[in-house]
């Protein structure tokens, strides 16, 4: 098993308020630089709800392609940032 990637400051902050590991059926361990995210499981496919996130719509977006039934509230978030992500995540998928 690899080292872990460091995550950012905006990134830990915004997994603290995004508990959507558990609900998924994955688990995440808070680290002082990061959290650590256990592999191997297989996740369910609920809602996520971006919560006026551009990060996290985006990461629920392609988290969608993997895993059947994830759905991505507020995913008008990406606008933000990259207002064509998810146009141009479908044309990787064709």
């Amino acid at each position: 098993m690899g080292r872990p990637r460091r995550a950012s400051n905006a990134v830990r902050c915004h997994w603290a308020r995004w508990p959507v590991a558990g609900p998924l059926g994955g688990e995440a361990t808070p680290e002082p630089d990061g959290f650590r995210v256990q592999g191997g499981r297989k996740l369910r496919g609920v809602p996520v709800s971006a919560a006026g996130d551009h990060r996290v719509a985006m990461a629920a977006g392609v988290l969608a392609l993997s895993v059947p039934g994830v759905t991505v509230t507020g995913a008008e978030a990406v606008r933000k940032s990259y207002p064509r992500f998810f146009e141009d995540l479908a044309a990787l998928t064709e």
